[in-house]
């Protein structure tokens, strides 16, 4: 939950600035190879009446700053503390984790500032099994803004955007209870410590010049504050009480405040981790001691980088959005590569069409041939075995004797080819029929009908009687003519 001031590491010069309603005050330091820092330039002037605008403030506060040798760098920025509502709050049953959400919860139902146009950041300052406690502080969206821009006008971008009682606190121990009290100009800033964290924090301006009247006023503050706080009955007694500011108010202030608090009262001198190098810093201390709460990592409160709870839903988001880019990437994989294929095949198919156009023709030509090929092919293969034939004729009739042979007509017909379309000649066929007329002569009819039924038995053909059977035999007594028939089989081609 720790947090520093600002992002990423601070550069090797320092620079802690603060701008009020009466004054001007920055420090500026560089950061020592061991780790140390040294003050190089300290810079306390009264504000002039007759600035008006933002632009012109930041003009006469970069004058200033240039002229006190203030280096031009992204610096600190202290907000006065009546410029920021300030409330410690309890919340009960809080994870650590959660105390950012929570606080800024609770800070938008207690603080008196509309929390859509506020920026709210929160400190936990105890932490217990049952109850945390934070310290919130809130700051109108439109005042950080002009801070921010005053500050880039001035040359001196915001790195940080603080309250000065962080810089109060970074120069006591962090042990133990203590009370603070920083005098700085008009102002006065009360702060109770416990172990480090600031426990409660009060401010105020006293309006006066008189030295005398001024400690009483800073007494009479202290006296409210710390009054108000011991009302409210929490927190263990103080073990000593710092003072800082100017030497002349502090050694005054140091009897009263320590007989208020009833702890030892101590003068802060220069801060721990800081070599003022012949600077003066009784007025600058706090803004010092900010430098080196900086240098030394503590934890406060920056309005220019508020805290924030973890975000719960962050790694499912997270997962989410690595799946959807994993698939984009696939998609866009599948879709690089496949407008490349289809550039390839685009590529393929414009050669296999210029090929296709280059023989289209021959192509044809050459079918036409094939075609006209196979058309005479099929005719001169097609046709019956004539000497087979007159052979089964022969040996139906018999020796010469009793039946005589006395003439034998064959014919042939043949019908159109059949080209079934998309077919090949291999697959055309030629239908075709045959005939025989056979005229015989028989001794008796007997053996006419046993010459009919031997040629009947000769397969395929189908054997008929033209006319009928006569006695007028130039040889024999019996004259017969037979029509003998048969016709080609699907897919045949010869006899």
């Amino acid at each position: 939950m720790l947090k520093h001031l600002g992002r990423g590491t601070p550069p090797r010069q320092r620079v802690a600035v603060e701008l009020t309603a009466r004054r001007l005050r920055a420090v500026a330091a560089t950061r020592l190879d061991g780790g140390a820092l040294r003050l190089d330039a300290t810079v306390v002037q009264p504000r002039p009446e007759n600035l008006d605008g933002l632009e012109a403030e930041a003009q006469w506060m970069a004058q200033v700053l240039d002229d006190a040798g203030i280096p031009r760098c992204p610096c600190i920025v202290s907000v006065p503390r009546e410029d920021v509502v300030l409330k410690r709050q309890e919340l009960p049953g809080a994870a650590r984790e959660d105390l950012p959400a929570m606080a800024r919860l609770a800070a938008s139902r207690d603080l008196p500032i509309d929390p859509e146009h506020a920026v709210i950041d929160s400190l936990p300052v105890h932490d217990e099994d049952e109850t945390a406690e934070v310290l919130s502080a809130a700051m109108p969206e439109a005042d950080l803004e002009r801070v921010r821009r005053r500050m880039k006008l001035a040359g001196r971008p915001a790195r940080a955007v603080t309250l000065r009682l962080f810089g109060a606190e970074a120069l006591v121990p962090r042990s133990g209870s203590i009370v603070v009290v920083d005098i700085s100009g008009s102002h006065v800033e009360v702060l109770w410590v416990d172990n480090g964290n600031p426990r409660r924090a009060r401010s105020a301006t006293v309006s006066v010049d008189d030295a005398e009247q001024f400690t009483d006023a800073v007494t009479l503050e202290v006296r409210r504050t710390w009054l108000a706080w011991r009302a409210e009955g929490d927190g263990p007694e103080p073990s000593a009480v710092y003072l800082s500011g100017p030497e002349s108010l502090t050694r005054k202030l140091a009897e009263p405040v320590g007989a208020i608090t009833g702890a030892t009262a101590k003068i802060v001198d220069v801060p721990d981790g800081i070599d003022a190098a012949g600077n003066d810093l009784q007025e600058v201390r706090s803004l010092a001691g900010l430098l080196v709460a900086e240098q030394t990592g503590r934890a406060w409160i920056d309005l220019l980088h508020p805290r924030e709870s973890p975000d719960r839903a962050a790694r499912l988001r997270q997962t989410l959005l690595l799946a959807v880019l994993a698939l984009i990437v696939v998609l866009g994989g599948i879709w690089a590569w496949g407008t490349r294929r289809a550039e390839v095949l685009q590529q393929q198919y414009e050669r296999v069409k210029m090929a296709r156009d280059r023989l289209d023709t021959p192509w044809w030509r050459y079918n036409r041939e094939t075609f006209r090929i196979g058309h005479l092919d099929l005719w001169l293969a097609t046709g019956p075995d004539v000497a087979g034939d007159l052979t089964q004729v022969l040996q139906a009739v018999g020796l010469p004797g009793e039946v005589l042979l006395d003439d034998v007509v064959m014919s042939l017909d043949m019908d159109d080819v059949e080209a079934p379309s998309g077919t090949i000649p291999d697959k055309w066929s030629l239908p075709w029929s045959q005939r025989m007329i056979i005229e015989a002569e028989a001794a008796t009819r007997d053996q006419a009908e046993a010459l009919r039924g031997r040629l009947a038995d000769t397969e395929p053909w189908t054997v008929t009687t033209s006319g009928a059977d006569a006695t007028d035999g130039r040889r024999l007594p019996n004259d017969m003519t037979l029509r003998m028939e048969r016709t080609s089989e699907p897919g045949e081609d010869g006899s």
